[in-house]
């Protein structure tokens, strides 16, 4: 089997905003594995965004 070569730093160039978020129990999921794992509030966010996950606006106002 030969090697591939993953440079996951142009990944973000090449992903595009999911139209409809995946069901709660999915998308739930998928939130608190982002939290855990990103490096700050501004990468989770961004992370978020990219999934097509942000967080409702009445859940994200101070």
């Amino acid at each position: 089997m030969s090697a591939v070569n993953r440079d996951l730093s142009t990944l973000g160039g090449s992903l595009e905003r999911v139209a409809r978020p995946p069901d709660g129990t999915v998308a739930d999921r998928a939130r608190e594995v982002v939290s855990a794992y990103a490096r700050d509030l501004e990468d989770e966010q961004l992370l978020l965004a990219v999934l097509g996950l942000e967080e409702p606006a009445e859940r994200t106002a101070p």
